[in-house]
């Protein structure tokens, strides 16, 4: 199932409300979002065709995936959330996330602890719409 991309967001240590099944509206979506780590930017553009077979997603199962259980998912509601992580790394963040049926978004920011404890900033904003129907094969 592919995951728009916002899959590029939970990458960059993203989360929301668990145990949340989202739906979206099939179609060709547009998305865009940018990932700021230590100063450096990371942009990300696209267009996804979403059919009815992954136009839904769970989010507890896709950050598990991507994040690992090295990470703790807090939310206050199926709107804002923080994380953090002991491992490898330590991270802490804290954000938003909004999925509509037909627009997410997404704003993060928070902190990764590296080697020798210092603390480098991490920001992430992304939002994803629907444009249209998907192009004819």
């Amino acid at each position: 199932m592919r995951y728009l991309g916002l899959t590029f967001a939970c990458l960059c240590l993203a989360s929301a409300a668990s145990a949340q099944v989202y739906s979206v509206e099939p179609g060709l979506w547009e998305y865009e979002g940018t990932g700021v780590f230590a100063g450096a930017a990371e942009p990300v553009s696209g267009t996804e065709c979403v059919t009815e077979k992954d136009n839904e997603f769970d989010v507890d199962e896709l950050l598990f995936g991507l994040a690992g259980p090295s990470c703790d998912f807090d939310h206050a509601n199926g709107r804002d959330f923080s994380l953090s992580c002991t491992g490898e790394f330590t991270a802490s963040a804290s954000g938003t996330l909004r999925v509509e049926r037909r627009r997410v978004e997404l704003d993060t920011n928070g902190t990764v602890t590296v080697d020798g404890g210092a603390n480098l900033p991490l920001s992430i904003q992304f939002t994803a719409k629907r444009v249209s129907a998907c192009p004819a094969p």
